[in-house]
């Protein structure tokens, strides 16, 4: 439907001039929002498509990266097993079930605070153990850090704080553990 410019009359979009005043200037009725307009497309519907279709594409985007970091849990938590360093990159991801990423922080941080209580190797060895342990749970942290850090997410916030924990309480075994306060003694 079409609204005429003059009198406000609605006529059909097959009509060239105004029944009612003869005037040939039109403006655009959208069926859909009621909005009046000037030119082939109503700009309100026309944003609102493409925010859906953005939010869409989003979505999509999201789905298939979901399912890219969920293919293969099961080696993927056979390697953090045996090769926590290496394996958590993989299972330690934004994208992963929730169980297997958390089962990645909790393995990996275990191992780390094993390591740093290690009484074999010197203070530096065990510290680069620690930091390879935890290696995995630093790079999701620093990626996921503006989800974990939003405003009410309190899950968050608490494993950040878990994991700051692990590292002080690791790194602190590690330097007690391996002599380099031995001189208070």
């Amino acid at each position: 439907m079409r609204i005429c410019s003059y009198c406000g009359g609605t006529v059909e979009d097959s009509v060239y001039t105004c029944p009612h005043c003869t005037s040939s200037s039109f403006q655009y009725f959208c069926p859909r929002c009621g909005e009046a307009y000037d030119g082939p497309f109503c700009p309100a519907c026309r944003e609102k498509d493409e925010a859906a279709h953005a939010q869409a594409q989003e979505a999509a985007a999201k789905a298939v990266a979901e399912d890219r970091a969920n293919e293969g849990l099961a080696w993927k938590t056979a390697l953090t097993v045996f090769l926590p360093f290496v394996g958590g990159y993989f299972l330690i991801r934004e994208h992963v079930k929730t169980g297997f990423r958390l089962f990645g922080i909790v393995w990996c941080s275990l191992l780390a605070l094993v390591v740093s209580e290690s009484e074999t190797s010197s203070a530096e060895v065990n510290v680069l153990a620690v930091l390879m342990c935890l290696g995995p749970i630093i790079a999701y942290l620093y990626q996921a850090r503006k989800t974990l850090l939003a405003p009410g997410n309190t899950q968050g916030r608490l494993l950040i704080a878990a994991c700051a924990c692990v590292f002080i309480a690791s790194i602190a075994g590690c330097l007690i553990n391996g002599g380099v306060f031995d001189w208070l003694d």
